[in-house]
């Protein structure tokens, strides 16, 4: 029962920080100049990065 505790607590912890990263990291966070698909890609590594740097 307290592994399983334990386990949910960290997924929790995990969630936060990667919601956390979500907000953090804008669209005023990458290259203006980007179009298309290269924005989500752009924000998805900021966001990685940030995650990271949290950890």
């Amino acid at each position: 029962m307290c592994s399983h505790v334990l386990q949910l607590a960290t997924q929790h912890r995990q969630m936060m920080l990667a919601l956390n990263s979500f907000h953090a990291i804008g669209m005023t966070d990458i290259a203006p100049d980007l179009k298309g698909p290269a924005i989500g890609t752009a924000l998805r590594q900021s966001r990685i990065e940030h995650l990271q740097a949290q950890e």
